[in-house]
């Protein structure tokens, strides 16, 4: 296995652990909002995306299997999951599954039928020109760039400054994948280091989601574009979340760098943990300065009455 198919490997690892952590979590959570039915779905889209995710770095993992055109329409298939999740946090309990579920099938049947046409028709007749491959992806980069950065905005709105470490997960995702895409799906040589940038992100955006999806919001009404209220921030239980979510894919690269990994796997492993770790404690202690900033504004300790 070489280094690019090391790196690919790890981003499996992540989108699997991260699925599988979500399923578990979807099988045995007693937390009474997922009893809510925007929720619920919510957490569907959730992990329809991350298992979209998972066969896409399968594929790329294991180079027998290659398909950039499969690569390519599960991305988007990711993409418009991902807006499925921010419509259904948006309309909180006034959500409807049949608008969104609709605009969604016609708008992956959209994209499905451009990245295939693109692939069979048009990229043949380019003689290997990258510049029509960056045509190809074009529409892709867009939608994924605009799928996270609502995911960071939504989160926002509906959780306030708790979900902070998310949003800034999420738009740092859609950072990374601008590179990303044209390393996959143009220039695959030399793009490790994109790559294991794009694992970190991925286990980066896993655990802080799974630190806020179940904190209690303000409301649960439709969002409107204002400042919402958020109940006190439980640090203790940000921290075991976000920390545990961390060390089980942790765990899961460790054994992935000790099997399949090439001779320096494990100094960027731990590298790329510690800088990982790093960021997520930073952005836990700026959300608890700016809990306490807002508790001190707050009279009587009354969240939501600003002086």
């Amino acid at each position: 296995m070489n280094d690019i198919e090391f790196a690919s490997l790890l981003n499996f690892v992540s989108a699997a652990g991260i699925l599988l952590i979500g399923i578990a979590t979807f099988v045995f959570q007693s937390s009474g909002l997922l009893q809510l039915r925007f929720m619920k779905h919510a957490f569907g889209f959730w992990l329809g995306q991350w298992f979209s995710f998972t066969l896409v770095w399968m594929i790329e993992a294991w180079g027998h299997f290659h398909n950039k055109t499969v690569d390519l329409v599960f991305s988007d298939v990711q993409s418009m999951l991902a807006l499925g999740l921010c419509w259904s946090l948006f309309r909180g309990e006034e959500y409807q599954w049949q608008k969104p579920v609709g605009f969604l099938s016609l708008g992956t049947l959209v994209v499905v039928l451009y990245d295939t046409f693109f692939a069979l028709v048009i990229v043949p007749l380019s003689n290997g020109d990258p510049t029509f491959l960056r045509y190809w992806i074009a529409p892709s980069e867009v939608l994924s760039a605009v799928a996270f950065c609502l995911l960071a905005a939504v989160f926002l709105l509906r959780y306030g400054k708790v979900a902070l470490p998310f949003s800034i997960a999420s738009l740092l995702y859609a950072v990374v994948q601008r590179p990303a895409y044209e390393a996959v799906f143009v220039a695959p040589e030399g793009s490790q280091s994109i790559r294991l940038a794009l694992a970190a992100g991925k286990a980066f955006v896993g655990c802080t989601f799974y630190a806020v999806i179940f904190h209690e919001a303000g409301h649960y009404k439709p969002i409107k574009i204002e400042h919402p209220s958020t109940p006190n921030f439980d640090f203790v239980g940000f921290i075991v979340r976000a920390v545990g979510t961390l060390l089980i894919l942790s765990l899961c690269g460790t054994i992935a760098a000790w099997t399949f990994g090439p001779p320096d796997a494990w100094h960027l492993l731990w590298s790329a943990a510690a800088w990982l770790f790093g960021v997520l404690t930073v952005d836990a202690v700026l959300s608890v300065a700016i809990q306490r900033i807002k508790a001190k504004r707050t009279p009587n300790g009354v969240p939501g009455q600003q002086l």
